[in-house]
């Protein structure tokens, strides 16, 4: 597998186990994540079940506690941390928050964390 890859499913699973033990509950990365409902993808959504298209929402399945929440996770090596110091514009986080509100719907709770190399969550 490519590095990139490897590196973001490990990112989600840690991710994953981080919101369990802080939110409780059972939070798991969704299979072959990777936008199956989101952006392009989102006519799947006229054939899926309520519950299908729940658990294909962003990186993470949030337990039953948490029906509305979608999370979107990313590992990168890293992202221009001094722009937001400076308010301006980081067009990576500008393109993960795009692809944050793809997945949500009208009443979704969306959050987007993101891990960059050397540092934490």
């Amino acid at each position: 597998f490519p590095v990139t890859i490897v590196k973001g499913d490990n990112g989600e699973r840690i991710l994953a186990k981080i919101l369990s033990e802080y939110l409780g509950g059972s939070f798991v990365r969704v299979p072959n994540s990777g936008a199956f409902i989101g952006g392009k993808n989102q006519t799947r959504k006229d054939t899926l079940s309520v519950t299908q298209i729940r658990s294909s929402k962003g990186d993470i399945i949030p337990p039953d506690d948490y029906p509305n929440l979608v999370v979107e996770c990313k590992f990168y090596k890293d992202i221009a941390y001094h722009s937001l110091a400076v308010d301006q514009n980081v067009a990576l986080l500008d393109t993960w928050i795009k692809e944050l509100e793809y997945d949500c719907d009208e009443n979704d709770f969306g959050i987007l964390c993101f891990k960059t190399n050397n540092r934490k969550w």
